[in-house]
């Protein structure tokens, strides 16, 4: 039963879910140099460090869906918040491999959190969807400028091996709330299924304006 969880906490879910769906990438920004100087490598292969996540937006997309698919919004999402710690984990490990390795890792799994959450507000908070929609939004932001404000003074203290999986705190703190706030749910693949062809599911996307709107105001953070 659905109404066994109260709605502030999918919205604390959702909104902590936010905060790691683009820290771990903007972490790496600000101590890029001092990897590149450690790892010995040049600045076009430090650039994949930053671009890999967002190459996986894209091309990791239709597999982000078929796992929603498969395990359902609640469990899918699980799935990929571990993935993403143990992308920053491995990240951190010494090594161009391992640091690649992890990137991708992170990509994969934040492309998951990116699919996800649009279909979860719509479907569990459809009277709050716009207040929950900025909300979300202001979380990625919200995300990023922690992670651009403190990990060079954490890589200072500690190198930037720590300052980077530091993060993965947030990560497990947003476990657990999702968790929560998705366990009374049997989600199955109809979680994420699309519309029967000739059901009444309201205009079709390319006719609504909050479409655009999200298009653009997405667009334009990127």
């Amino acid at each position: 039963d659905r109404t066994t969880v109260p709605p502030f906490v999918v919205v604390a879910a959702i909104l902590l879910l936010g905060v790691n769906l683009r820290g771990p990438i903007v972490a790496v920004a600000p101590v890029l140099d001092t990897i590149s100087a450690d790892l010995g490598i040049n600045a076009t292969t430090a650039g994949l460090l930053t671009g890999l996540p967002v190459l996986c937006f894209g091309l990791a997309t239709p597999a982000a869906s078929a796992l929603l698919a498969r395990f359902g919004l609640g469990r899918g999402v699980s799935i990929s918040l571990v993935v993403l710690l143990a992308g920053m984990l491995v990240r951190s490990v010494d090594g161009l491999p391992s640091a690649l390795a992890g990137t991708l890792l992170i990509g994969v799994a934040i492309t998951v959190g990116n699919v996800a959450v649009p279909v979860v507000i719509a479907r569990d908070l459809p009277r709050r969807a716009g207040p929950v929609l900025g909300g979300y939004t202001a979380a990625l932001n919200v995300g990023s400028m922690l992670t651009l404000s403190l990990t060079v003074p954490i890589a200072d203290a500690t190198g930037w091996q720590l300052a980077l999986a530091v993060w993965g705190v947030l990560v497990v703190v947003a476990a657990v709330i999702w968790w929560w706030a998705t366990r009374p749910l049997a989600d199955g693949s109809a979680a994420v299924a699309p519309p029967v062809e000739g059901a009444d599911a309201g205009p079709r996307w390319w006719r609504r304006p909050v479409v655009w709107g999200l298009t653009v105001a997405f667009s334009g953070q990127a």
